[in-house]
């Protein structure tokens, strides 16, 4: 079996430089060509179903992506991306000025420390491994099309590794990357190819 793990295009949210999960920004002119370039990267790929979250950069990436395709696109909640609280719609540079130190301390240990009001992360690994288990046990080739940190939690999760590592994967715009799962074993064939 092989999922084929896509992050949504650049969003206005991307564009200006926001922290952003829940909020639903739309693709830019740049999220729509980089959605282009992943879904001709796919073309020759065949999977049996398309997953997305609900959010419409994801959405509208996962369309472009299916364009010529039979199959239906699932949206899925499980593959939202977090809720960032009380940090949603700030700027970086904006949150860095008003509080340096609980804004460097979010973004080292954002797993253990969540912002206040937001998801809490390890609420966001099981709602994206129940996800994926739905996804998982299908048995069918499949595209997940998602955002940085749901396809992080994937990655880990079919790799056995630990939650601290999630952080370890960025997933660029306009790429696609594929695990490939064979019984228990899953190897990461290609990332942001």
């Amino acid at each position: 079996m092989k999922i084929y793990l896509v992050r949504h295009g650049e969003s206005i949210g991307n564009e200006k430089q926001l922290i952003f999960g829940i909020t639903d920004y739309p693709l830019t002119e740049t999220g729509f060509i980089q959605a282009k370039q992943s879904a001709d990267k796919l073309k020759n790929m065949e999977f049996s179903s398309c997953y997305t979250s609900e959010l419409s950069r994801a959405y509208a990436t996962a369309e472009i992506c299916m364009n010529g395709r039979t199959e239906s696109i699932i949206k899925l909640s499980g593959l939202n991306e977090q809720n960032f609280g009380i940090l949603e719609g700030s700027s970086f540079d904006n949150r860095i000025q008003k509080d340096s130190q609980d804004f460097g301390r979010m973004i080292e240990d954002l797993i253990h420390n969540p912002p206040s009001g937001s998801e809490n992360y390890e609420d966001m690994c099981h709602r994206v491994s129940k996800c994926l288990d739905e996804i998982v046990s299908k048995g069918k080739d499949a595209l997940i099309v998602s955002h940085s940190g749901p396809l992080s939690i994937i990655i880990v999760k079919l790799l056995g590794l630990s939650l601290e590592n999630v952080h370890s994967f960025y997933f660029e715009h306009g790429t696609y990357s594929m695990i490939e799962i064979q019984g228990k074993a899953s190897k990461l064939r290609c990332f942001n190819k």
